[in-house]
């Protein structure tokens, strides 16, 4: 039968050329059969939402939308400072060009820090339309800065807007794979719904679409991508209930019911996993039908106040943040099998200096390293009584930030941070010459409990003993 081509809400022509899972979320699949022009285009908003919502973690993956030629960075505001991420880097950021009190006082200098010239006139042409013309007087070399204490990122994620937009994810995948269900009049009321104004907050109070515990391991199989978002789609048995479960990055979770339809298929159920990672639209998802719909699909199997209470939610997040760690292992274990390539084909006598840049390379690391020895020192001493007061403080001096400085570090923390790489080096240096290297013992160097014992014994134990000898 000829699949219909007319608007799921208004019944004119479709042919918008929508993308059915958001591109902003590294979706790369289109339809042209769901919504007209004027309905695709009322709905944009929500999916602005859910990639404002979910900005952190696409820019902690770097995902491409479709169409772009890179992926949006992520602007966080931490100790009075603007910063931007992306990968696995943070960079200084200037202040957003859209705020009113971002804009410089006319005729005077001020410092900005971009990451390059373009970007610095690009920020320019923003500024001006407050009214102020900025001029590049003056370029400097860039320079890597270092930040001891850990960033302050809070993130918001929920509310009625995103429950909107999960909404028009649910009803386009029900109308991509089940299109003639889709548009009757049984579902008139969801849709109702999803065309009010977002504004209006108590749209989605009802039982039509609320936050999930389960994860897609806990009704189908695992996700087989590493960061793949699943949306299952169906009509229950029995009672044909349409039903929708979304989850974003395998976990952010939510379920939808749709309302009543009458099947016109056997088949009864689709699941869609989506990699968000994946170039091209071909291989950015795999579907599944089925004849039968997990009957978990569309049920409340834990409430909002349950997953935060019990933890799931936290839980969820952590388990985000653990696979995106083992991808930025994987590719620095990558990254150091080409070093040590390099080093072994370097004379000996010559190789030091290498050891030491392969160090510095990753001196970021090895400065949290010495931050976790300083700090599990600083608490020892401090429940030792008040006596040992001066100690933890003087210990504060080598793990401190100073923005003021060029490296962002205290001198304190610099000469500590030095000594503590050129340690490293040397521990590389001999193994290397013994033929006992490989990038597995230089992560456990700059990350591991190798590091953290050998850091202890040549650099945390002198700063002791001097201190120690001072107090007696």
């Amino acid at each position: 039968m000829k699949r219909p081509r007319d608007c799921i809400i208004c019944g004119k022509a479709a042919g918008s050329g929508e993308h059915v899972f958001p591109a902003a979320l590294g979706g790369r699949r289109t339809s042209n059969g769901i919504y007209c022009g004027e309905h695709n285009q009322h709905f944009g908003p929500l999916v602005a939402y859910l990639q404002e919502d979910l900005l952190m973690m696409n820019a902690c993956l770097e995902i491409r939308p479709d169409r772009q030629d890179s992926a949006k960075p992520f602007y966080f505001d931490s100790d009075g400072a603007r910063y931007r991420l992306l990968g696995d880097n943070v960079f200084i950021a200037p202040p957003d060009p859209s705020d009113p009190s971002s804009v410089p006082p006319i005729g005077v200098p001020v410092d900005r820090e971009f990451l390059s010239l373009s970007e610095a006139e690009e920020w320019g042409r923003q500024i001006e339309r407050h009214g102020v013309k900025i001029k590049i007087v003056q370029k400097q070399e860039s320079r890597r800065v270092y930040k001891v204490q850990p960033y302050k990122i809070t993130l918001k994620f929920g509310g009625h807007e995103v429950l909107h937009a999960v909404a028009y994810l649910a009803l386009s995948f029900f109308a991509q794979y089940f299109p003639r269900e889709a548009r009757q009049e049984s579902l008139a009321e969801f849709k109702r719904l999803l065309v009010r104004p977002v504004s209006d907050e108590d749209v989605w109070a009802g039982e039509f679409v609320w936050w999930e515990g389960g994860g897609p391991v806990d009704i189908v199989r695992a996700n087989p991508y590493r960061f793949g978002h699943t949306v299952i789609v169906g009509i229950q048995s029995g009672s044909n209930q349409a039903s929708a479960y979304i989850s974003f990055f395998s976990c952010l979770n939510f379920s939808v019911r749709l309302g009543y339809v009458e099947p016109l298929t056997e088949v009864r159920s689709v699941v869609v996993y989506i990699d968000p990672e994946a170039q091209t639209a071909a291989a950015s998802c795999r579907e599944q039908k089925g004849f039968e719909l997990d009957g978990r699909v569309g049920e409340r199997l834990m409430s909002l106040d349950m997953l935060i209470r019990g933890g799931k939610a936290e839980a969820a997040m952590g388990d985000f943040l653990r696979r995106v760690s083992d991808v930025r292992s994987e590719q620095l274990l990558n990254a150091l099998r080409e070093d040590l390539e390099v080093l072994k084909s370097v004379a000996y006598e010559e190789r030091f200096n290498l050891c030491l840049e392969i160090v510095d390379r990753y001196s970021g690391y090895v400065l949290q390293q010495f931050r976790r020895l300083v700090k599990d020192a600083e608490s020892y001493f401090a429940s030792l009584g008040a006596q040992y007061d001066p100690i933890v403080n003087y210990l504060r001096c080598f793990v401190s930030d100073c923005p003021e400085s060029s490296n962002g570090l205290s001198y304190e923390t610099t000469a500590m941070l030095q000594a503590s790489c050129q340690v490293l080096a040397c521990e590389i240096y001999t193994r290397s010459g013994r033929g006992e290297i490989s990038a597995e013992n230089v992560i456990e160097l700059i990350q591991g409990v190798d590091g953290l014992n050998l850091l202890k014994k040549e650099i945390l134990a002198r700063i002791l003993s001097v201190v120690l000898r001072g107090v007696e």
